[in-house]
Parts: structure tokens; C-alpha cells; sequence
């Protein structure tokens, strides 16, 4: 792991960010539990295209807060003087800070920091959510021609978060746009569900299509077998979903590195979930538990034996785990935000929702150019790719 400064900046009188080991930042986060796998400090392993370091955010010398930043290099040869050695600072779902520390006071102070280290740009995504939805009025939403966007429909919103984006502009971040579907980075609209006293209370949460299969695929004898050593079987179902969906899959070597690095972590714990029947892998998950989450990161299933709905037993797996281990949130990742019938993702929204998901709308991702030529330059580039 590279640290990129090692003297400390002081960008106010409250605030100074420096270095921290990997160890020092798992150590601070074991006290957060509800912050993301993605400031875990081993993250920034498997994102081996970028450089990374994690710093702490100290007050008077008390640790109070950290950030697992990632650096992306501008898509230019590293010879060429100033420019090929400057970055986009990049961090999603922090920093991670103390209950009593507001993020607007520390954004100065981060600002100063990836700027003296080489940044063009500050790209965050702040932990937190602003909105929330019920499944059920999602779901009945979706039927409904009505309405075309979340944002249309009544939600329960967090003041408190409100207002910190509107520090967030007076600190000359550029806001998110609300898109209908994906835009770059990670989505602004995310699928959890809320986990109760035990499993059978999740299964309530289902419509009566998801509670019924889901029941349905206990009583086929799909045998359920965990472990790294089960990627390969995990991979292949993962690529005949990613051809009968049309994206395009990752290598199987990013799911081993994923596994291994995760292996070493201290508070998070990465698992490949196998549904087999007569040795035949039907479904498949990978998935990411740390403190009050667990994340199902990527999944696939065959297109044989649908009528074992093995798909519905890994989910249920998944479920009983996060139970299990006293987790608060099953998190199903990201959603579109059109509601729209004919959307090419809408369907994606009732599955996640049927399963008993909420939606939340998280602050998105906000942008602050450092140096706005190059600023500008790099996001044109990234629109055209």
C-alpha cells in the first residue's frame, strides 16, 4: 500500500490528514460498523489499476475519521512534465468519521491534502443515505404509468443529510445529476433490506411470488456449498448470465484476487455461495460481510433446472447469513432511478424489491476540480469511453 505524503497538512485549525497504515485503518473501522467494504483498506487491493492510500483525519491528535483513497493517473504517458503525474482523488462511500465530527468541516482539510499530493480533482461519494423508500411502494409504483422516477414518489428523507449537501456546494463540489439509469461509479439509488429478528421475518417482507419460490427451492435438495475454491464454478455461471444479459463479465483472476485479498482482512469476510444439483452448479453468489452489511456483489445461474429456482436458495443462504452474523442490512446494490415500465432496468428494481428490498437514495458521487482544464478534459474522455 503507498502512502503518498508523509508530513501532515494542516488546511485549518481543527483538521489535519495524514498517512495511516492498512492496520491503523481496519483498527478505526472495526468502531463504524456501518461503514462500506469500500473504504476497507484491502479494497483498495483488488482496484490494482489505481494507486491507493488510507489517511486519518485527526483533532488534536485524536484519530476521528479515515479514507481509504483511490488515485487514477490522467490517460497520458507518466513521462510528460507535471501533467503525467497528477490524479483523480477518488473515494466512495467516506470518509468514514466519528458520530460527532460533521463532514463539512473536514472537507477543507481533504481538499488540501489529495491537492498537495497531485490531484486534478476530488471525486467522494459520502457515506449516509438521504432518502428512503418502502418495497411495497416501489413495487406498486412500478405498475403505475403515472410515474416515471423515484424522486416522484413520497419518501422518508434525513434533514440532517439535506443540509450537508448544501455545505457540500458552498465548499464548490459539483452536485450529482439524479439520472435514470447507471451513470459512472457506484449507483445513487441502492436495494437493501432490512434485517429483523430471524429469517422467516425477511421472508414476509417478500411478495407472495418471491416467499413462494424461495419456500419452493428448500424442498429440492440443491445441495449449498461455500469456499474460495468454488470460483471457477462461481465464474462460469457468471458468464452465462453476463451473455444471456449482455454486459460484459469480469476475468475470473478479479474474483480470485478479490477472494485472497479479502482473506487477510480483520473485519471483512469475502464468500463464494454454490447451489448445485447432482454436482451441477445451478446458481452462484459472491458476497461481502462487514460490520452491519452484508453485500451481494455478483451473481449468476444456468438456464437449466429453472423450476429448482436454486437462484432463490443462494439468495436465502445469504439472507440466513446476514442474521446469522447480526447484520442490520442485506444489500442487493444498486438500482436505477427510473420507474418507467419499459426502462431496460426496471425489471431489476421489481426483483429487488420483491425480495422485501427498500430503496435508498445515497448522496451520489460529488466532484471537485482541483485544476479545471484538466478537470474537464478527464470527464469528456470518460463520457466517450
Amino acid at each position: 500500500m503507498t502512502a503518498t505524503a508523509t508530513k501532515p497538512i494542516k488546511a485549518n485549525k481543527d483538521y489535519t490528514i495524514r498517512a495511516i497504515t492498512a492496520d491503523q485503518h481496519e483498527a478505526y473501522l472495526s468502531t463504524r460498523p456501518a461503514a462500506s467494504f469500500l473504504q476497507n483498506p484491502h479494497w483498495g487491493e483488488v482496484k490494482s489499476e489505481w494507486r491507493n492510500e488510507s489517511v486519518g483525519i485527526y483533532h488534536e491528535d485524536v484519530l476521528v475519521g479515515a479514507s481509504l483513497i483511490l488515485y487514477r493517473p490522467l490517460p497520458v504517458v507518466n513521462k510528460i512534465p507535471v501533467i503525467g503525474n497528477l490524479s483523480l482523488a477518488y473515494i466512495s462511500e467516506g470518509p468514514v468519521v466519528n458520530a460527532d465530527v460533521h463532514i463539512s468541516d473536514v472537507l477543507p482539510a481533504l481538499t488540501s491534502y489529495v491537492k498537495k499530493t497531485g490531484a486534478f480533482e476530488l471525486r467522494l461519494g459520502l457515506p449516509e443515505t438521504v432518502r428512503r423508500w418502502d418495497a411495497d411502494v416501489v413495487r406498486k409504483a412500478l405498475k403505475d404509468d403515472q410515474y416515471e422516477h423515484l424522486m416522484e414518489l413520497q419518501a422518508d428523507v434525513d434533514y440532517r443529510q439535506i443540509s450537508i449537501e448544501s455545505d457540500m456546494v458552498r465548499a464548490g463540489f459539483k452536485e450529482p445529476s439524479i439520472e435514470e439509469d447507471f451513470g459512472n461509479g457506484q449507483p445513487m439509488f441502492q436495494a437493501r433490506i432490512p434485517i429483523e429478528s430471524d429469517a422467516e421475518s425477511v421472508l414476509m417482507r417478500m411478495n407472495q411470488t418471491s416467499r413462494s419460490e424461495t419456500r419452493k427451492s428448500l424442498k429440492q435438495g440443491l445441495i449449498i456449498k461455500r469456499g474460495a475454491s468454488l470460483v471457477h464454478d462461481f465464474h462460469a455461471l457468471y458468464v452465462m448470465t453476463a451473455e444471456r444479459e449482455q454486459f460484459t463479465p469480469r476475468p475470473v483472476s478479479y474474483f480470485e484476487r478479490l477472494l485472497e485479498v479479502f482473506d487477510r482482512s480483520e473485519i471483512a469476510h469475502a464468500e463464494v455461495i454454490v447451489a448445485y444439483h447432482e454436482d451441477i452448479p445451478l446458481a452462484a453468489a459472491l458476497t461481502i460481510r462487514q460490520g452491519d452489511f452484508l453485500w451481494y456483489l455478483y451473481g449468476g445461474s444456468s438456464a437449466e433446472h429453472r423450476k429448482m429456482y436454486a437462484s432463490r436458495a443462494v439468495q436465502w443462504e445469504m439472507i440466513s447469513d446476514a442474521v446469522k452474523y447480526g447484520c442490520k442490512w442485506y444489500d442487493l446494490i444498486g438500482v436505477p432511478g427510473s420507474l418507467k415500465a419499459n426502462g431496460k432496468t426496471s425489471g431489476l428494481t421489481m426483483f429487488k424489491t420483491a425480495v422485501g428490498a427498500d430503496v435508498v437514495q445515497t448522496h451520489g458521487e460529488w466532484s471537485r476540480p482541483l485544476i479545471k482544464p484538466l478537470s474537464l478534459a478527464f470527464n469528456a474522455y470518460l463520457n466517450r469511453r
